[in-house]
């Protein structure tokens, strides 16, 4: 019988309880994991990526049990990777895909940690399968790849780095906005800049037209090529209910991908969550619902907590923890702690002591919430360890030391920290919370955590809710005014989050106008990344910042974020915002003509999607007002007219010109250019009679301003032109054969599809024999689907089946 303790000794013991390193009560689910693990290293490596999905309240020991499976995995070779959504992130700004991109980290370290053969192995098969501007939009989304992908081989890591750039923007708005906010400012986080994302050589814009489909595909094989590699991989990712829509479009992209012995692992709350549609789809599935801790488990969890050989010792105190914790293995192990740090258990002579009549007179109407308990905690610690666990549950999952002491210093007066650096500063501040295990440090001891989402929330109890927003702001600029350059890109979406929850009390004009641009940048990133509500938040975000006033002297920041909401809108489908946007827009621009046609382009794009026929008047009055004027009657005279006075051009200028091209200089006909492509597009289906005047007219630009990404396409269009109106199929060919080279040459993979479809589908079985066409449209057909430009797949895949058909006639003739 455990002794009983007089009141007046009550008091915290300094001897730690011991916390079980094994999982009590989960015998069963243990078994199912394992023997889904197994069952899946039986199968074929063609079969589908096994699925687990664990589920439970909180506290019950999802990821624990998840990680028994660890072991295992490592004595297979193979790699147990591990991600987490954050609940502080879902619905509102953070880093797109933070969840996904953190488990590919510790995949990509993993790697790094394998002998230099299976680094090379994973490293060139990866490189493989992404071709041209891919790596570029893979690493916006991704950017932990970039320690494969990024660099050619291990030996020149330290000798050979990317060049470090910055993206110039489409309209030159804010495109200094990192260097201008952090200019001439020093951090004591420099020195480690260099962990910046690693970033592939930057190529052409990306374009971002197909809503995401190019990435949702190249994440795809980017799976496949990871399962192909042969060793196990088990990926675990934690709390899948707080992912969004883009990220569940991600997860469900990669677990098509992935194949056998490929295994996910996830973990969720109770509840109807969007991803268990995703998980539903996948029929042999294995399901685990954690259930609390029985009595019994109860009673063998708080014996082996308080160290006694004998279970029967602590059955009055285990049926007290019982009731108050409902058996949540989480709470069980708060309360006593709880109760030892009150006095209540104490470590005696011969082990722990207590006295469970007290323990019922004091608590006995405990109501068993773990987070209330914990803040009350929290609230006995010093001012500035309680002023960093408010600034941690403020920034996330993860805060690094050295700019958690750089907001402890900026927001609290602490005695002797002039002496200490910043991370110091942070180690002293959490050093009492570490102790009560209430944070937690990770990536050698520079990096911070919570151990559990209930410690972040009673975190988030610390601050006042009527001061939070203004908190957030305070956060957000400090960061903002004090990160140095090396580190900006890294802090973005931090301090983005920042200052989005303080965004109603950001007054003057200074600080309107450098928020807007971090918004500005952030929804730019986002956008790269394919992360598209993401991107329209923060540009929403930014121009809610300003005011109406700001337009006559922040002409060019208002109006780029206004564009840039639109093209997000649309990219979603929220068409009625998009026009809002786009009204303004044309309220404002005036005088600025590539606004206007960069907005003209949204729109008519937007009209086009949705089959509307105006969409083609809305680009031929764009064009109009740009200085380019089509025929409303006499196509085919005019076409005539302009084919040979565009086939006399080309003659003059010759064939090799086309490859000596310089880039379009000028925004105005950059902006002029691309509207002719769409408006050619568009034509195609509203009124094909215009289709020839507007690829010539595209040849004749391309000539006189300069090569742009799509005079590969042009050019191919030219060649079909030119065998359907008589003249010689050698010339044709010739061009066609010109526009497959420059297509290769300027590594333009956005146009493949069109390229293809137009000399492989149309031009060249005229000369050529089926069998050489069907292999080069099947590769423009895959392009297609990949670049998500579903007319030219489509029509691709007609020709294909036309060839096929033909060849099996042909064969069956003969």
């Amino acid at each position: 019988m455990a002794a009983k303790v007089p009141p007046d000794n009550r008091r915290a013991s300094n001897v730690s309880l011991s916390h079980p390193d094994r999982l009590l009560g989960r015998s069963a689910e243990e078994s199912i994991l394992l023997n889904s693990y197994f069952a899946s290293l039986s199968k074929g490596q063609d079969c589908a990526a096994s699925v687990i999905l664990i589920h439970g309240d909180s506290g019950l020991g999802k990821t624990k049990l998840a990680e028994t499976l660890r072991p295992h995995v490592v004595q297979d070779d193979g790699y147990f990777i591990q991600g987490k959504f954050d609940q502080l992130s879902y619905g509102t700004a953070n880093r797109p895909y933070s969840g996904i991109s953190s488990a590919f980290a510790q995949y990509c370290a993993a790697v790094e940690q394998r002998s230099e053969e299976d680094w090379s192995e994973v490293a060139e098969k990866l490189r493989g399968e992404i071709r041209g501007d891919e790596g570029r939009l893979l690493l916006e989304a991704i950017p932990s790849l970039g320690k494969i992908v990024g660099r050619r081989s291990r030996s020149s890591r330290s000798s050979s780095r990317p060049p470090k750039t910055t993206a110039a923007r489409g309209e030159g708005a804010a495109a200094a906005s990192e260097r201008r906010h952090s200019a001439g400012r020093s951090c004591p986080a420099c020195r480690h800049g260099e962990e910046e994302e690693e970033k592939v050589a930057e190529g052409p814009d990306v374009s971002l037209d197909c809503g995401g489909h190019r990435f949702v595909h190249l994440i795809k094989r980017v799976a496949s090529v990871m399962s192909n590699i042969g060793d196990p991989i088990v990926f675990l990712i934690d709390d899948i209910q707080w992912a969004n829509k883009t990220e569940i479009d991600v997860l469900r992209a990669i677990m098509s991908g992935a194949i056998n012995p490929f295994m996910f692992i996830f973990t969720c709350r109770p509840g109807n969550h969007p991803f268990l549609e995703v998980v539903n789809e996948y029929d042999g599935k294995t399901e685990i619902a954690l259930q609390s801790l029985t009595r019994n488990s109860v009673r063998q969890f708080v014996a082996e907590m308080l160290m006694l050989d004998d279970v029967e010792d602590c059955t009055e105190l285990a049926n007290f923890i019982s009731r108050v914790t409902n058996g949540n293995p989480f709470f069980i192990q708060q309360q006593l702690v709880s109760l030892r740090d009150e006095g209540l258990i104490r470590f005696g002579n011969h082990g722990y002591v207590w006295n469970i009549d007290e323990i019922e007179q004091i608590h006995g109407d405990l109501s068993g919430d773990v987070v209330v308990m914990l803040s009350k905690k929290m609230k006995r610690l010093p001012s500035v360890t309680q002023q960093a666990l408010k600034i941690c549950a403020c920034i996330g999952s993860t805060v690094d030391a050295d700019i958690l002491g750089l907001l402890i210093r900026e927001t609290l007066t602490v005695e002797g920290s002039e002496s200490q650096d910043n991370e110091a500063l942070a180690k002293m501040a959490i050093a009492p919370a570490s102790q009560e295990g209430l944070l937690a440090e990770i990536e050698g001891g520079r990096g911070l955590t919570f151990p559990h989402d209930s410690v972040n929330e009673a975190a988030h109890l610390l601050l006042d809710p009527a001061l939070e927003a203004n908190f957030h702001l305070t956060l957000g600029l400090i960061l903002q005014k004090n990160v140095c350059p090396n580190l900006f890109r890294k802090y973005l979406f931090t301090i983005a989050a920042q200052l989005s929850r303080g965004i109603k009390l950001i007054v003057t004009k200074e600080d309107r106008v450098a928020a807007a641009d971090v918004f500005l940048n952030a929804g730019e990133k986002s956008k790269a990344a394919s992360a598209f509500p993401e991107a329209h938040f923060f540009f929403k975000k930014g121009y809610e910042v300003l005011r109406e006033e700001d337009w006559a002297t922040d002409y060019r920041l208002f109006c780029d974020l206004y564009m840039k909401a639109a093209d997000t809108a649309a990219l979603t489908g929220d068409f009625k915002h998009m026009e809002e946007c786009l009204a303004i827009v044309f309220s404002h621009c005036e005088g600025f003509l590539v606004d206007f046609l960069n907005a003209s382009f949204i729109k008519a794009r937007a009209m086009a999607s949705r089959d509307d026929p105006e969409a083609l008047d809305v680009g031929l009055e764009a064009l109009r007002l740009a200085g380019e004027k089509f025929p409303t009657r006499n196509h085919a005279v005019h076409s005539l007219l302009g084919l040979v006075r565009t086939r006399r051009l080309m003659k003059a200028k010759g064939a090799s010109a086309l490859f000596q091209l310089p880039p379009i200089a000028d925004r105005e006909m950059a902006a002029t250019r691309r509207l002719l492509s769409l408006v050619a597009n568009i034509a195609s289906t509203v009124d094909q009679r215009l289709i020839p005047l507007l690829i010539l007219r595209s040849i004749q630009l391309n000539l006189k301003h300069g090569f742009s990404t799509i005079t590969p396409g042009s050019v191919a269009s030219y060649a079909f032109l030119l065998s359907r109106m008589g003249f010689p199929l050698t010339e044709a060919v010739k061009y066609g054969e010109i526009a497959l080279k420059l297509q290769e040459t300027h590594n333009q993979n956005e146009v493949i599809p069109s390229v293809t479809f137009n000399t492989y589908g149309l031009l060249f079985p005229l000369v050529k024999s089926l069998s050489d066409c069907v292999k080069p449209l099947r590769a423009g057909y895959d392009a297609g689907i990949k670049s998500g430009e579903p007319q030219f797949f489509c029509l691709g895949l007609v020709c294909l089946c036309f060839m096929r058909c033909s060849r099996i006639s042909s064969s069956k003739h003969h």
